[in-house]
């Protein structure tokens, strides 16, 4: 059962609701069970626990348990008040809600646990503040900390933008000229982050009544109107399109645009060192690249969701969800290489193995496993299906290695 406490959705902590109401309460240490046994049932994905779920699970500790700095509830009544005891220790399974409202994570990490007996060098707790710096660190979590936004360029109208804890949603306003040229208007919301570093969103609407108007995703080098920049973008018209400028103050140039693409839709900008790749989908499952650039980007690089009207007179509204910044899996995660047969042939040794349309891949070899693989065979492959393959047609030696790679 819930309720609202200073304005929050919050959980109401008791056992035993049929009782009379001056026992409807719950001893904290239970409250941290709770919350060990949902955030399981969450991370399994197997019994519908969503993201709107576990925040009043937060909101309920940040509201209602929290007393004070590093002073916690020692008993949660039937209406949410503190307790008539407090104490300076909580249990570790109220660790993992740092995950799910990152404003809390350093007061919860810092405070007294208490675990095996209040002993603070458990296994529990270590696993517990690891869970959830892996969970913030590759973007498993809302994004409520470390973002930041502004106008870019000097828009007509001031931007915004909010967030809907319980939808798990961004609502961003945006007026300017737009994304164009050699230099740009519009409303960012962003991190500043380094490294190689991935940004999905689903893109449920965007502003439509300019033909300049647009919403998505961008990564660039700075907060500058004539910053080097890539961009992935829903226009009017029902386009996708991936966008970039490679370097400050230059003209910027599509590098693609898919048409017939109606709302919602995935978006996701990959970036792994200085090679920007852009990609869409209409199930998060099917992915379709659109392009791939190489920009020089000095860290940190500022990532995040873009919006604007397309004109200054007006201010333009997308609506983003599941929205994450994480750290990238180098290329695109989805291409794996996996070898599935080694045949002899009169003409040679041919290799197959499994790969992703589109993709490329270099084959090389080594005459021992001691030896790094420096000869590149042949021409990079293309793959069409899901399957590739490669012929060497060298001299077949008595022993020879193979290696299959990715090319960016």
């Amino acid at each position: 059962m819930s309720f609202k406490f200073y304005g929050r959705d919050c959980y109401k902590w008791s056992y035993a609701v049929d009782r009379d109401v001056a026992l409807h309460s719950e001893d904290v240490p239970h409250g941290s069970y709770d919350i060990w046994g949902m955030c399981r049932a969450y991370l399994s994905g197997r019994y519908n626990v969503s993201m709107p779920d576990m925040m009043p699970f937060a909101n309920t500790f940040t509201e209602v348990i929290t007393r004070g700095p590093k002073l916690f509830s020692s008993r949660v009544y039937w209406e949410g008040d503190g307790a008539d005891a407090t104490q300076n220790h909580i249990n570790h399974g109220y660790l993992f809600l740092g995950a799910f409202n990152t404003d809390i994570y350093t007061s919860i990490s810092s405070a007294n646990i208490a675990a095996g007996g209040r002993q603070k060098k458990n296994h529990a707790v270590t696993a517990s503040i690891l869970w959830v710096k892996n969970a913030i660190y590759n973007g498993d979590v809302p994004p409520l900390a470390g973002w930041e936004n502004e106008d870019i360029g000097v828009p007509g109208m001031a931007g915004g933008v909010e967030y809907d804890f319980v939808a798990a949603a961004f609502t961003s306003e945006g007026s300017g000229a737009g994304i164009d040229g050699t230099s740009d208007q519009f409303h960012f919301t962003y991190q500043s982050v380094a490294g190689d570093r991935t940004l999905v969103a689903q893109a449920l609407s965007a502003p439509a009544a300019e033909p300049d108007a647009l919403a998505g995703l961008m990564i660039r080098a700075s907060n500058t109107a004539d910053s080097a920049y890539v961009g992935v973008f829903v226009v009017p018209g029902g386009e996708v399109v991936m966008k970039s400028r490679s370097t400050a103050s230059i003209s910027d140039s599509t590098l693609a645009s898919i048409a017939g693409q109606s709302l919602p839709v995935w978006l996701r900008l990959t970036r792994h060192e200085n090679t920007f790749t852009g990609f869409y989908s209409t199930n998060k499952v099917d992915w379709v690249q659109l392009a791939r650039i190489s920009i020089n980007m000095d860290e940190p690089v500022y990532a995040g969701l873009a919006v604007a009207a397309g004109t200054n007179a007006q201010l333009g509204t997308a609506l983003f969800n599941d929205v994450k910044l994480a750290a990238t899996v180098p290329w695109d995660g989805l291409s794996g290489v996996k070898i599935v047969g080694i045949f002899v042939l009169s003409t040679g040794i041919k290799l197959e193995w499994i790969s992703l349309p589109g993709k490329k891949y270099r084959v090389e070899q080594s005459s021992d496993l001691l030896s790094d693989f420096r000869e590149i065979l042949g021409s990079d492959v293309t793959a069409i299906g899901s399957q590739a393959s490669y012929v060497d047609s060298s001299a077949i030696e008595a022993s020879k290695f193979y290696r299959i790679k990715l090319v960016p």
